[in-house]
């Protein structure tokens, strides 16, 4: 409906990727990681925190601190991204630790990987091999 709309077309291609997740295991498109644009990932952190809080009839609300750690589950496996989920957490009152700004924008866990990769022509500790 959003993009048929010249003024509310942008709206709509955040709009489609909230069932998004990162590993690609999301709906409608499946997209991978880094397809999800940052406003795509806010709202998919914020919709999936919403769902949990809400009294469902197959199911009870979950206490907002039940949530939030549902959501950092997820981030842990792969699915929603860190920043997003602290961005979302944070205005929801929670409290959450500051993250480290890296270059590019890679986040904590991409670096941490980054650091366990040898560079070529060396091994793991860092000698030529």
């Amino acid at each position: 409906m959003l993009a048929f709309s010249p003024a509310l077309a942008a709206l709509g291609a955040v709009a489609v990727q909230h069932h998004e997740r990162l590993d690609g295991s999301g709906y409608p498109r499946g997209l991978p990681g880094d397809a999800v644009t940052p406003a795509g990932r806010i709202l998919g952190a914020a919709d999936a925190y919403h769902a949990m809080i809400e009294l469902r009839p197959h199911r009870q609300a979950r206490s907002p601190d039940e949530a939030a750690s549902a959501l950092r589950a997820e981030v842990v496996g792969g699915r929603l991204d860190g920043d997003a989920v602290d961005a979302v957490l944070r205005a929801a009152g929670h409290q959450v630790r500051w993250r480290r700004v890296f270059p590019a924008g890679l986040t904590t866990r991409e670096v941490e990987v980054m650091t366990d990769v040898p560079a070529p022509g060396r091994d793991k500790t860092g000698r030529e091999g």
